[in-house]
Formats: structure tokens, sequence, C-alpha cells
């Protein structure tokens, strides 16, 4: 908890909570698993097969994906976990970069994990009381607990993918070298491709919708009310262990309708996803500040590279 020379944006890694939901939804829409007519009537205990019972935080009726992205409905994503099994899950967060080292020029960042089949094997090589992965893990998995473990810069770049429509692209910190008078460019960034992962429109738009309605209708409406473009977020709140409290998360990507910067928040131990919000609506108008015509703001491209 108390590293102050860790670098915490490459090489700490979290459990994401609920701002897997997202990648959950799109894994589940683009195999065919579920459609968008698929819903749940939220109840707040799901049972597994009568043998174990996972609880939601509220009682939310029937919800359909939007609706479940927008009040984070964990009733529906347990069964969308249910339905995908981790192996599904697994590859489908292989396919936006989570588990994997971005690349980006520093040193020693961290991996992570992802929770699945393999990922429990691997993991099992230290931890050898661990148990084989079992499709019950995959209900856990679905929301964001379970094995997973990522850096905060591995989520912004998965959010990034997400909605520049499924490109993940290599992070870098350098986009330009020029010489001391400014009078020529002496490097120029060429944005890499890593992946891209096939999203259909009707997918994107329905994912996209749900995160828009966490800003506008859901849990973080009360932060982003006066924020200065429209944003799409997704929070996340992480158990930790055993009588301590959460982390919390938040992922967000602004402005909405052609998105420009995107954004991942870590609050180790704050109890709720929700309290990075603030946060986030900070950056987000501190990034568009005076209607984005900061210095930031033109020596950017106006694109998530």
């Amino acid at each position: 908890h108390r590293k102050p020379y860790t670098n915490r944006a490459i090489q700490e890694t979290y459990a994401p909570g609920s701002t897997f939901k997202p990648l959950m939804a799109i894994a589940a829409l683009e195999t065919g698993t579920i459609d968008k007519s698929f819903t749940q009537f939220c109840t707040r205990n799901y049972t597994y097969f009568d043998t174990q019972t996972f609880r939601c935080l509220g009682y939310h009726g029937r919800m359909d994906i939007v609706h479940a992205i927008q009040y984070s409905c964990n009733f529906f994503f347990y069964e969308v976990g249910r339905l995908l099994g981790g192996a599904k899950i697994e590859e489908w967060a292989g396919k936006f970069g989570l588990g994997q080292v971005t690349g980006i020029e520093l040193r020693d960042e961290a991996a992570g994990n992802i929770a699945g089949p393999t990922g429990r094997k691997i993991l099992q090589e230290k931890n050898s009381w661990l148990h084989d992965w079992l499709s019950a893990d995959s209900v856990q998995a679905a929301i964001g607990q379970s094995d997973h473990a990522y850096t905060p810069l591995q989520l912004a770049n998965y959010m990034a993918a997400v909605v520049n429509g499924g490109t993940v692209y290599k992070p870098t910190l350098l986009k330009s070298v020029k010489t001391y008078d400014y009078t020529k460019t002496v490097f120029d960034h060429e944005p890499e491709v890593v992946s891209q992962v096939d999203i259909s429109q009707e997918t994107l738009e329905l994912v996209r919708e749900g995160m828009k309605r966490v800003i506008n209708e859901g849990t973080a409406a009360r932060a982003f009310y006066d924020c200065s473009v429209q944003v799409g977020g997704k929070s996340g709140t992480a158990q930790v262990g055993k009588n301590e409290l959460a982390n919390g998360l938040f992922i967000a990507f602004a402005p909405f309708d052609d998105p420009e910067i995107a954004i991942c928040a870590v609050g180790e131990k704050i109890d709720s996803g929700t309290k990075m919000a603030p946060v986030v609506a900070d950056l987000v108008n501190a990034y568009f500040a005076d209607g984005g015509e900061t210095e930031l703001m033109a020596a950017e491209n106006n694109r998530l590279h």
C-alpha cells in the first residue's frame, strides 16, 4: 500500500471490478452468447446451480445490456459469465491487451494476469493451494474479480480500444522531437497497432450508450453534472482482502461523440469506484479547459493513439 517509489500506472496491478463489464458485454454480444434483447431479472441473489449464491448490490429488476452497464448489475453479468465460460473470458481480455505488457518505454512494466483456466495454471505454479479453474469461477471473473490483475495503463488502453472501434495501440510517451530552436522535427511517432478487435457497430453503440448513462443517470451522475464535455465511463469496486476497504477504479473517455482521451483512475482502499468519479471529472475539465485550446491540446493529434 505504501510504496512511494512504485510507478503504479505500469508496475502495480489491480482487479478491475466492474470496469471489466463493458469488455464482458462486447465478448458476449460478439460471440453470439447473448443479443441485444437478452435480459435478466435481478433479484439481488444469483443462485448458481443451487450450489452457490452470489450477491448483487441492488434489486434491479429486469435488465438488458445497456441498463446492466448503467446500473452495474452484477446479477446480469454473473449470468453472462456463466454462459461465456472462463476460456472465452480469458480470450477476450487478451484481445484488448489485458494481462500483457503494453511495451511503453519504461522499465519494469508489470504484465498482470487474466482470470481464466490458463491464468489459473500460471498462478498455481507459485500457489499450489489454488484449486483448478471451475465453471463457477467464471461467474466471479465476469464482474472483474477472481484472478484478474491489470495495470492502470492496461485498463486505459483497453478503454481507448473499446471506443475507437477495436484498435489496440502500443502506448508511448514520446510524440515528437524538435531541434532546440523548434525549426525542425527530427522524430515523429508513428502510431503502432498491436491488434485489431472486430466489434460490430451495433455492439459498440450498445456499450457506449450504457457508459453514457453511467455518467448522465447512473452511479457517477453527481460527479459529472457540470463537466465541460459529454463523457462515457464505468466505475469499479474491487475487493482486496477480508476486513479491508475495496479499491476504487474509474475508466472513462471524452468527448463522447469524438473521443480524444481515455482515462483510468485508481484509488487504493477507498471503498468505492464512484469516489474516483470526481477525480476523472476534474481531469476531463482540465484537459478541455478554455474550449480545448490549451497548449496541451494543441500538442496532441486529437486521436486515441
